[in-house]
């Protein structure tokens, strides 16, 4: 019925059916993924993400440098 007033271009099913069938192979690759971080107890991480480099130790805080006394002030006796 639709036929009769749309006709659809001849490469318009392969390019659906491939574009169904990547989908459908993520979900699986996902699944498959989520199962083997609980089996593994820690996060393994995608094809897509950076893998971990060692943490750096954090900056040392600087120390300000005290002001010079002047003299006559600040002095303890």
């Amino acid at each position: 019925m639709l036929e009769d007033y749309v006709e659809f271009p001849w490469w318009l099913d392969p390019v659906l059916g491939f574009i169904t069938l990547a989908i459908m192979a993520l979900f699986a690759y996902m699944s498959a993924h989520l199962v083997s971080e609980r089996k593994a107890g820690k996060q393994i991480p995608m094809f897509w993400e950076k893998k971990e480099e060692k943490k750096k130790k954090p900056a040392k805080k600087v120390k300000k440098a005290k002001k010079p006394v002047k003299k006559g002030k600040n002095i303890k006796k």
